[in-house]
């Protein structure tokens, strides 16, 4: 038998009919282009320093920002509209461009994302990990940027206050749960690293460890700041914890959190024993969608540096065995969009 002369046909406009709903699904995820600039908060007698994306209309271009590559709009014009607001707080000795690639894509779906690169510990300066308000005072932080954003001339009209949500890797992890109403506690991590000999967390209590050479003056904090108090910050509704640092927080302390959480661990994680950290907050933060990442590493939610860089970075641009970051991380930052989209609707 003859094939039938309309199969062929069919199967075009079939193919024709994917495409198309490719192509509207591609463009509805990429509303905009990715706007950049970078924004100094006043900090005590200095500055944080923001790394600040948000949706534009103007056109991005290939820029290097010494490790990382981005495709953005530098300096350009913000798109009219009132935006969703995601801070993201990185890991011990990362920076604001740690995670540039979830931002880029929240970015291009229509939010503001403000990456703070945390005074005393950052790829630069590690001081404030031996400080006893370290749980207290990158929380605090975040916050601070949150405050100078919602009142800057330039960009209130822009963010919508009422829909803020904030992502959190390893030891921003821990920044981001304190900010939904984790309280952290010094002395559990101090009787944790006594009596526990298989946490590698332990380490990096050592702020000389993982910091850059030729680092400036250490962080040096007013002795009127608290290494006690809450932390919480009620405006954040939405959080995206990526294989955090969950030791410090006293059990029971998020049970009046209303944030709705997104809790991923690594499968691999060779920097943050899972039981200690990801399976704890999983256990005090039941009503959090919580998985496992297959095959991923703990630092496999950074985004990968520039080949030139990538040796400098040490085990921060390693992966486990066969695992791929590039699409790993595209993947994931579909499901953070989605994630968002939905609580902040």
């Amino acid at each position: 038998m003859k094939p039938c002369r309309f199969v062929g046909v069919w199967t075009a406009i079939a193919a024709a009919v994917v495409i198309a709903i490719g192509a509207a699904l591609s463009a509805q995820a990429q509303a905009f282009q990715s706007g950049f600039r970078m924004l100094k908060v006043p900090y005590y007698d200095g500055y944080i320093d923001v790394a600040l994306w948000y949706p534009s209309n103007a056109a991005e271009a290939d820029r290097s920002f010494g490790a990382y590559r981005m495709q953005v709009s530098m300096n350009a014009q913000a798109a009219l509209g009132k935006f969703p607001l995601v801070v993201v707080s990185h890991g011990t000795g990362g920076s604001s461009l740690s995670h540039y690639r979830f931002a880029l894509a929240l970015a291009r779906s229509g939010f503001v994302v403000a990456a703070p690169e945390h005074p005393g510990d950052n790829y630069r300066d590690r001081s404030l990990v031996a400080d006893a308000r370290y749980g207290y005072e990158r929380p605090r932080q975040v916050s601070r940027v949150l405050d100078d954003l919602l009142a800057d001339p330039e960009w209130k009209d822009r963010i919508d206050s009422d829909r803020i949500g904030a992502i959190g890797h390893s030891a921003g992890g821990a920044t981001v749960a304190a900010l939904i109403g984790g309280v952290p506690d010094r002395n559990r991590v101090r009787t944790h690293c006594q009596t526990v000999k298989e946490d590698p967390a332990c380490a990096f209590r050592d702020p000389k460890l993982g910091v850059a050479p030729g680092s400036p003056a250490p962080l040096a904090l007013p002795a009127s700041v608290a290494a006690s108090g809450s932390v919480s910050d009620p405006r954040i509704r939405a959080a995206v914890l990526l294989a955090p640092f969950g030791v410090p927080f006293v059990p029971g302390s998020f049970k009046e959190s209303r944030a709705t959480v997104l809790l991923i661990g690594a499968e691999f994680d060779e920097a943050l024993a899972r039981q200690y950290n990801y399976e704890y907050l999983r256990q005090q933060l039941p009503s959090a969608a919580a998985r496992l990442a297959p095959g991923a590493g703990h630092y496999s939610f950074i985004a990968p540096p520039v080949a030139e860089f990538r040796a400098g970075f040490g085990p921060a641009a390693q992966d486990p065995p066969g695992f791929d970051r590039e699409a790993f991380q595209a993947q994931l930052s579909g499901e953070i969009v989605e994630f968002f989209s939905k609580v902040l609707r």
